[in-house]
C-alpha cells in the first residue's frame, strides 16, 4: 500500500517513532527500500530514531540511493550537521563492510541484497569475488 505522494505505512510508523509497528511490518515482509515521491526511503523518516535505524538496517535498508534532489542520505545528514546519526550510520556500515569481507574471505558468493544498501566507496574498498 502507498498513498499518493507514495508514502507507505511502513514510513509512517518510523515518522511517528513506532519500533513496535515496523518490526511487526518488517516481520510480516515490509520493504525498507521503497521511496516516496521524494526518493526517500524508510530509513529517511526514521533518521532521528535509534532503534529503528537498527531495525532497518538488520533488513539491509538501502542508504546510498539519492533522493529527487540527488541527495544521499548520509549527505543530507551532513548538511543538517546531525553527527549523532551520521556516527550511528558509519558504524552499521562499517559492520556490514566487515561482514561482506567476511563472506569473500570465505569464498562464499554475496547475496544481493546484502551489497544492495552499501556506498560505493565501500564496495570499492571490498576484495573482488
Amino acid at each position: 500500500f502507498k498513498s499518493r505522494s507514495d508514502y507507505t505505512p511502513l514510513m509512517a510508523a518510523a515518522w511517528n517513532g513506532r519500533a513496535d509497528v515496523i518490526a511487526a511490518m518488517l516481520a510480516a515482509g515490509g520493504n525498507p527500500s521503497l521511496r516516496d515521491a521524494a526518493g526517500h526511503s524508510t530509513l529517511w523518516h526514521a533518521r532521528k530514531d535509534p532503534a529503528i535505524v537498527d531495525l532497518l538496517f538488520e533488513k539491509d535498508a538501502d542508504i546510498s540511493t539519492p533522493d529527487t534532489c540527488g541527495r544521499s542520505l548520509p549527505q543530507y545528514l551532513k548538511s543538517y550537521a546531525e553527527d549523532d546519526v551520521i556516527a550511528r550510520l558509519e558504524t552499521r556500515l562499517r559492520r556490514r563492510e566487515e561482514e561482506m569481507k567476511q563472506w569473500f574471505a570465505l569464498g562464499c558468493p554475496v547475496p544481493r541484497k546484502k551489497l544492495q544498501g552499501l556506498p560505493r566507496l565501500v564496495l570499492k574498498r571490498l576484495p573482488p569475488p
